[in-house]
């Protein structure tokens, strides 16, 4: 293959011939997967060393939460504690997520049967206007 990569056109690529096409692809594909694991191994280092690289910002990971009992034993839990604060029942009736729950019976209460994991940091690159 005597094209460089950088120099291609979408015209230029449709007049070569198939062969030449399809060795272009092959390379493209091939650079594209090393530069995708390239991204990622630098995220990585920019993480794992702290570095303070302009124009990447590490960013806490996602936030989800789960309950801390099986459902079960969790939705005993939280019909008691709704009692308690005089919820109606009906508001408990369908399946509730832990955010639900927290709405429900708020924060403070919902504390103790939820459990909050982070996921991994990530890096996000700045936009030019920031």
């Amino acid at each position: 293959m005597g094209t460089e990569l950088t120099t291609i056109t979408k015209a230029g690529f449709l007049q070569m011939p198939p062969t030449e096409q399809g060795e272009i692809v092959m390379s493209l594909h091939t650079t594209i997967k090393h530069l995708l694991q390239l991204e990622k191994d630098v995220h990585q280092g920019i993480i794992e060393n702290a570095i303070d690289v302009p124009g990447c910002t590490i960013c806490k990971g996602r936030t989800t939460k789960s309950f801390a009992l099986d459902d079960d034993a969790t939705m005993c839990e939280i019909y008691a504690i709704a009692e308690q604060m005089g919820i109606p029942e009906r508001s408990m009736l369908r399946p509730l997520s832990p955010a639900q729950i927290e709405k429900i019976i708020g924060q403070v209460a919902a504390k103790r049967l939820l459990i909050e994991t982070t996921g991994e940091p990530t890096v996000r690159m700045k936009k030019e206007n920031e």
